[in-house]
């Protein structure tokens, strides 16, 4: 799934199956209903089959909606709530309902460690308010996150944790991870960290990405000048974004990787949360963290794909996992070595996946394997003859489990 899915047609593309967004009480009134309940029904229409809505209440929504608060007037509060819910369900619009974001860091977070304490019987009151209404509604519990420093010995994030996933235990469904990391291994560790909480519940991860290896690059010079200069209002050409994108110290395999790792830990539904979360309320970076982080219609000005993280997802889309092979575009092949007209190319593969691989120029001929092979390892050497001696743009790998 993805998190941010407002607008339906952006979504439909990527044929996801789960999508998540974030409502504030502030946005839930008589005159916008009607709108958020179309959003939700246009999200069903496409065949979403797990919308999941994320309630949060922040103190001060126009100038600094960064922290949460505690509603003054707790039983309006919860009217607000069971309203908006009840009119959903009539159509079955909603399937999770997600109390709070990241109140232990993070948009939804408390000011003092008190005040997160005391915001524990609040979710509680919601929660139960919810089961009154529709038992058959899920409820996740607010999302984990801190876990570099947990695993450091934070004791603070540590009893964070601790009664997340106490009221998670007794109140909830499932219990939100949100892995944001700089590498495969790092994500591995958050999850075995958080298979010893004691978590009685499903696990799920409404946002992730591999957002801190970007954090000293979008602040280098002149890499913070282009973003400013991108988000103040010009927009560059969708080939000079991409190029830009592909300067990152990103891992090109993160997202494939990531999915078989939550996989593998059970984790029942992941909401990919975009390419990173940089960016300052001045500037509206935000956006870019909301389902626009695939497209890139404030870089560039339009509703253009950004790949390779719009192809990634879309990857595994259902189309591409019934008898069809699944598309996947490599933008920075390991280049080995170029003798004359050979190119060596190292490709991460798949073990037991067949592949057809197809580069952008139809003059690059296939050496000495042909066009098609079956991986047997984690990675394979193809050497291909360039009539015109030299690299081709990119390589498309189609890839039939």
């Amino acid at each position: 799934g993805v998190f941010g899915g407002r607008d339906a047609t952006l979504v439909e593309p990527l044929e996801v199956k789960a999508v998540r967004t974030i409502l504030w009480d502030t946005s839930i009134t008589p005159s916008a209903t009607p709108l958020l309940l179309q959003r939700l029904q246009d999200l069903k229409n496409i065949g979403v089959t797990n919308t999941i809505v994320t309630l949060r209440w922040p103190a001060d929504p126009e100038s600094d909606p960064f922290y949460d608060r505690i509603p003054e007037n707790e039983e309006d509060a919860l009217l607000t709530i069971e309203t908006f819910l009840t009119l959903a369900q009539e159509e079955n619009l909603i399937d999770w309902v997600q109390i709070q974001n990241e109140p232990g860091g993070g948009p939804g977070s408390y000011r003092a460690p008190e005040e997160f304490q005391a915001a524990i019987p609040w979710f509680a009151k919601v929660a139960e308010r919810i089961r009154n209404m529709d038992p058959n509604l899920k409820i996740i519990s607010p999302a984990l996150t801190g876990f570099e420093q947990a695993i450091e010995g934070d004791n603070l994030v540590s009893a964070i944790h601790e009664s997340l996933v106490t009221f998670s235990n007794d109140y909830c469904d499932a219990l939100d991870i949100h892995l944001f990391s700089e590498s495969i291994q790092r994500t591995e560790e958050y999850i075995a960290y958080i298979k010893t909480l004691g978590s009685a519940k499903e696990l799920v991860t409404l946002e992730w990405a591999q957002a801190k290896a970007l954090s000293e690059f979008i602040l280098e010079a002149p890499n913070k000048d282009y973003l400013d200069s991108i988000y103040g209002g010009n927009p560059v050409s969708q080939k000079e974004w991409e190029s830009f994108i592909l300067t990152a110290p990103l891992d090109p395999y993160y997202i494939i990787r990531a999915v078989s790792v939550f996989q593998e830990a059970g984790i029942k539904i992941a909401c990919y949360a975009g390419i990173n979360q940089f960016g300052t309320l001045e500037l509206d970076r935000d956006r870019i963290y909301d389902m626009v982080a695939l497209y890139s219609n404030i870089t560039t000005g339009n509703y253009t794909p950004t790949q390779p993280f719009f192809g990634d997802i879309q990857a595994f889309a259902p189309s591409r996992q019934v008898g069809e092979p699944r598309l996947i575009q490599i933008a920075d092949i390991e280049t080995l070595s170029v003798d004359k007209r050979l190119i060596t190319y190292r490709i991460q593969t798949h073990p037991g996946s067949s592949y057809r691989l197809e580069f952008s120029d139809d003059r690059i001929q296939w050496e000495p394997i042909g066009e098609s092979f079956i991986s047997s390892l984690n990675e394979v050497i193809i050497t291909v003859r360039d009539e015109d001696a030299r690299d081709p743009l990119f390589c498309r790998v189609e890839v039939s489990n």
